[in-house]
């Protein structure tokens, strides 16, 4: 296999290259470029299997180099893209990470998905040619309709099926799915039960309700309890896939605005703290903080904007 590894200029890639020596690549099979441009270059004219980057390089973030790297220019061959964690000074949403088509990985836990990739049959990292599918848990004590479920939703997502209440909460525990499906009356432990456990770890889970219990009482109090949706037995397959979608696209918007607002209240913090650091002539604060500041914001203005900015009087 061969790699290329993206990183900002002044990074320390020894850890790095640590990472991709433990999962068995070669000097001679590992690219490192400090740039985007570098890197689109590269892939022209290179094999790669796998793409290994930091948040920020030069004018590019993680968000518009994996946009570039996905589109019909350099997707002839699919290849995972995996961001750094260290490197994100915000937490990256899985669900919006997914749809952009990189996976988030720790530095430490690098060696072992990369080794993993080697796997043919292995999905979950994705890339132009195996993208990344949406998860999703059906929790479900009848067979027939937990089948009907399944292969209803199994070309559009990945999908898990548990049979009962424990079961199907170990496996939410283990994976996070992106949306669940779940019965109300489960053995060993109830969907109200399994709901309120998840919503006191991810008040954003997407949830339907899939139950035979048409009462107006039960609906509202789950959906009062967290709940996305509430659908009634018999339903019709055409909208169960519909509100599928509904859900999923209506919980991207909201990790969107989530990972803005985070985004906007980093940045708030920064800028506080640059003022600080002037008030108090700490030269080293203040490249240290410039730094993370321009890891949240990459610097893609064009040379006019940049002459305009600096003729600009406050």
């Amino acid at each position: 296999m061969n790699a290329f590894v993206v990183t900002d200029p002044f990074s320390d890639t020894a850890a790095i290259q640590a990472q991709m020596i433990a999962a068995g690549f070669n000097a001679e099979s590992v690219v490192y470029v400090k740039s985007a441009r570098a890197l689109m270059d590269g892939l022209l004219t290179h094999r790669c299997d796998v793409i290994v980057a930091e948040y920020a390089v030069a004018n590019m973030d993680i968000w518009r180099l994996s946009t570039l790297i996905n589109s019909m220019r350099f997707n002839a061959q699919g290849r995972p893209i995996f961001l750094l964690k260290e490197t994100c000074e915000i937490d990256i949403p899985v669900l919006l990470a997914k749809e952009y088509g990189f996976t988030v990985v720790s530095l430490e836990n690098l060696a072992g998905r990369l080794v993993a990739v080697s796997d043919p049959t292995n999905r979950q990292f994705g890339g132009s040619a195996n993208p990344v599918r949406h998860t999703v848990l059906i929790i479900e004590d009848d067979k027939d309709a937990s089948f009907t479920a399944f292969h209803a939703l199994k070309d559009l997502y990945d999908v898990d099926v548990a049979d009962d209440g424990l079961s199907g909460y170990a496996l939410w525990e283990a994976k996070h799915h992106d949306l669940v499906l779940l019965d109300l009356m489960l053995p060993k432990l109830s969907g109200e039960d399994i709901l309120s456990k998840i919503m006191a770890i991810n008040k954003n889970q997407s949830v339907i309700i899939v139950t035979a219990l048409d009462k107006p009482k039960i609906q509202n109090k789950m959906l009062l309890n967290g709940a996305s949706e509430y659908l009634c037995k018999p339903f019709s397959l055409d909208a169960l896939k519909t509100l599928c979608q509904k859900l999923l696209n209506k919980s991207k918007l909201l990790h969107q605005a989530h990972f803005a607002e985070s985004k906007l209240n980093a940045i708030r913090n920064l800028v506080w703290l640059l003022d600080y650091a002037l008030s108090q002539n700490d030269a080293d604060r203040l490249k240290q903080i410039m730094a993370a500041l321009k890891g949240l914001l990459p610097n893609n203005l064009t040379e006019d904007e940049k002459i305009s900015l600096i003729a600009r009087e406050f």
